[in-house]
């Protein structure tokens, strides 16, 4: 979901627009990137962790991430990128 501003700010490239324009439009995408960026590199550390746990110890990473466990761990990945956005955002 990281490359999502990168297609506004394209957009918004070619069709001249910088920041002294829309300031609340550009600090908003911008929002959202980190907000974006703080849930991938969060996902992406669980994601790691899942895979060292399977190689080394199968038992506890089937007690951590086993059936429905991965959507608690994908929800405080999102609310870890909330976190960043509501920090930003005030």
């Amino acid at each position: 979901m990281l490359w999502v501003p990168t297609f506004v700010y394209g957009f918004l490239s070619l069709n001249g627009v910088v920041y002294c324009s829309s300031p609340s439009f550009n600090y908003f995408i911008g929002c959202f990137g980190l907000f974006f960026w703080a849930a991938e590199c969060s996902a992406d550390l669980i994601f790691g962790i899942n895979r060292c746990l399977e190689m080394a110890f199968p038992n506890i990473s089937k007690k951590l991430f086993y059936n429905n466990r991965v959507y608690i761990w994908i929800t405080f990945c999102n609310l870890y990128g909330l976190y960043w956005l509501s920090i930003n955002l005030s």
